[in-house]
């Protein structure tokens, strides 16, 4: 991961799981809130599943909107778990403690269909 990004999404069509957060081993919670809600925003542009391999490396927090944004209220519980998770492989990250989470679709373009 770049020096300095609070974390990346990958998004990987011929891969499970599809779309993946990488955090620092430092995570907080605004930074896992943040890397969920630019997913869902992602989703919301591109579609719930990705349809070509993409990378977004995200850029530190602006300090002067952070404090609009609140921690979702689930995402200290999932950084617990990242922590106590055994180490596993993940195609493309590698060894790394891994949980799943599950986000609700996004895709509007399929649901007119």
């Amino acid at each position: 991961m770049p020096p300095g990004a609070p974390f990346m999404i990958q998004r990987r069509p011929d891969q499970t799981p599809r779309d993946v957060i990488v955090l620092r081993s430092d995570a907080t919670a605004d930074q896992l809130s943040d890397a969920v809600r630019s997913l869902l925003t992602i989703r919301q542009a591109g579609g719930d599943m990705p349809t070509a391999p993409a990378t977004m490396r995200m850029r530190p927090r602006d300090t002067r909107v952070a404090a609009s944004r609140r921690a979702y209220p689930w995402v200290q519980r999932v950084l617990g778990d990242v922590q106590r998770a055994a180490y596993r492989d993940v195609p493309g990250v590698g060894r790394v403690r891994a949980v799943e989470i599950w986000l609700p679709r996004q895709d509007r373009r399929t649901a007119a269909n």
